[in-house]
């Protein structure tokens, strides 16, 4: 299963959190819901940006691939 830029930046975050977790609070019960919203937050905020840099890379190679294929197949007439 191949992980697309949405998936791979929620790895990302998740992997943070959960770092960060333990570095600075140690994953206390005192405040897990308010730590349960950032991670949701922070891990939905990661994958809408992953899932938008994969289509903003999409198209700039659609791009490049129209501008190829115009200047391999010159067509005669419009």
């Amino acid at each position: 299963m191949r992980l697309r830029h949405g998936g791979k930046f929620a790895v990302a975050a998740f992997a943070v959190l959960i770092l960060y977790g333990f570095a600075y609070h140690g994953f206390r019960i005192e405040h897990w819901l308010l730590d349960a919203a950032k991670a949701v937050g922070c891990l939905w905020g990661a994958a809408l940006l992953g899932k938008l840099m994969g289509i903003g890379l999409a198209r700039i190679r659609l791009v490049l691939l129209g501008r190829e294929l115009r200047s391999r197949y010159r067509m005669q007439g419009g």
